[in-house]
């Protein structure tokens, strides 16, 4: 399955700034822009990843009383 998320990057002075938008707290700065997509991707798929055990806890959890 392949998911498609918008990035927003903006350049303000020597920095580049980026976030995605679908999915809060995915932000990061970079001198670059290479370096930031980069930055942006590894930033994401921890916060995918976090997301993994939280969705398996809560179906493990449905049948508990």
């Amino acid at each position: 399955m392949s998911l498609n998320y918008t990035a927003i990057v903006k350049k303000d002075g020597d920095w580049w700034l980026g976030w995605i938008e679908e999915v809060p707290g995915v932000n990061a700065q970079e001198k670059t822009k290479p370096k930031l997509m980069a930055s942006l991707k590894d930033v994401l798929a921890e916060a995918l990843d976090g997301l993994v055990p939280i969705r398996k806890l809560a179906t493990v959890s449905k049948g508990v009383k």
